[in-house]
């Protein structure tokens, strides 16, 4: 089973089974806030997300761990995150688990 949806006091919270999706390729990051990261291909994120990025050059404050909301298919929103440069290549997320509420 690839999701479960649990609903608690009226929420319903999607998680995933823990198995780490394959990595994403990051083609574009912008300059201050919001931090707004462009994937290469549809990331499938629906809501809101844990997102870790690692290796994007120029814009180095986008590496780590977040959380993510979408934005559209490739673009995610990192909370609290602001781009110190511009972004100059590189980078790849991973999204080991997946919220929907």
């Amino acid at each position: 089973m690839a999701t479960q949806a649990i609903s608690a006091l009226g929420t319903q919270v999607r998680m995933g089974n823990g198995i780490p999706l394959a990595p994403i390729a990051i083609a574009g990051a912008t300059v201050g806030f919001p931090l707004t990261l462009t994937t290469a291909v549809p990331h499938g994120v629906v809501d809101v997300t844990w997102v870790t990025v690692a290796g994007v050059g120029g814009t180095t404050t986008a590496n780590g761990s977040w959380i993510a909301a979408r934005l559209d298919p490739t673009h995610l929103w990192l909370r609290d995150a602001v781009g110190n440069a511009a972004y100059t290549g590189g980078g790849q997320s991973r999204l080991p688990i997946r919220l929907q509420w």
